[in-house]
């Protein structure tokens, strides 16, 4: 699918959705407090950006915003909930732009995030890093398949179906590596098995353990993405190593539900916009291992679509059916 289909998706679906002749412009918007539903328990990575935004959101607007979280079923009871509400602008969704492939992942989903969402803006991007214990003898993601030759190896994400998880199985598989997936119930007991050398490598959120890769007491491999992070310049892209560049980053965008007035979103995505360009905002996003993504409601929408197109054969050829 090219470029310009997804445009064209999401306009007709996460974007265009904002343009329903039905639901007409409130010139007095906001008039009351602005509620971002957070699909996940406090003090994760969708939760902690949206806080970090939250006071100078409300400045801007007005009006206080405050953060619902809403965890629970991976994240359908949060999201069910915003795709139900009124679109009038006062119920936001704060997701992952992986939402698109949802879909494919979770029988019987009671919302369609192209169809019952539109899109806002981006928020910020968190990419993949590859990483082994320094003892392990591997400094690229090629050094794997030679030992991967004489017994299979293992990797560890924070769970199946995460970007980490299908970012990885594309990686493997174009590499030649044969590795077999060892899912954990998050990051943590993951990282811990890979410092106690239980598993051979693992795919995190660079966010995750860009502390650990500083302290040298795991090694980056690459960067799953077609640039390097400005977070950590030293680590390589992994398409400087001849994977395919699409990479398997998680971004974070802000959703709101379909026929929100397009004067509404596009109040919220100016607004949206200016606190990323806040120096203190960025500096925050910066400190915890987060890049700041600016963008149109148009190009949230499309990367959404683009997260389905990538990711959804995946899903299909490894069977992942998640129950929630």
């Amino acid at each position: 699918m090219h470029r310009r289909t997804l445009t064209r998706l999401s306009l007709s679906g996460l974007a265009g959705a904002a343009l329903a002749p039905a639901a007409r412009a409130q010139p007095d918007y906001p008039a009351k407090p602005v509620t971002i539903v957070v699909p996940f328990p406090p003090g994760g990575g969708t939760d902690v950006l949206i806080r970090l935004m939250t006071e100078r959101l409300g400045e801007a607007l007005g009006q206080p915003v405050v953060v619902d979280n809403r965890p629970g079923a991976t994240g359908s009871i949060g999201n069910d909930r915003v795709a139900k509400a009124a679109p009038d602008g006062y119920t936001l969704l704060a997701q992952a732009s992986i939402i698109g492939v949802f879909p494919h992942m979770l029988p019987g989903l009671l919302y369609n995030p192209l169809r019952d969402f539109a899109a806002i803006g981006m928020i910020g991007e968190t990419p993949t890093v590859f990483v082994v214990h320094p003892d392990f003898p591997a400094t690229v993601l090629k050094d794997l398949a030679a030992p991967s030759r004489r017994k299979p190896l293992t990797f560890g994400t924070a769970g199946i179906g995460s970007p980490q998880h299908l970012g990885t199985e594309r990686m493997v598989r174009e590499l030649g590596i044969a590795a077999e997936h060892v899912p954990y119930r998050g990051t943590a007991p993951a990282v811990t098995d890979l410092l106690g050398r239980q598993i051979d490598f693992a795919a995190f959120s660079l966010s995750s353990v860009l502390p650990l890769i500083r302290e040298g007491k795991l090694r980056a491999l690459a960067i799953h993405r077609a640039r390097r992070s400005a977070l950590a310049p030293e680590i390589p892209a992994a398409s400087e190593q001849g994977v395919d560049d699409a990479g398997s980053s998680v971004r974070f965008l802000l959703l709101a539900p379909a026929r929100t007035p397009a004067a509404t979103i596009a109040r919220l995505n100016a607004t949206l916009n200016a606190v990323l360009r806040v120096p203190e905002v960025a500096k925050g996003f910066a400190d915890r291992g987060y890049e700041v993504i600016a963008s149109t409601p148009e190009a949230a929408g499309a990367d959404v679509a683009e997260q389905e197109r990538l990711w959804a054969p995946v899903v299909r050829q490894l069977g992942i059916a998640l129950t929630e």
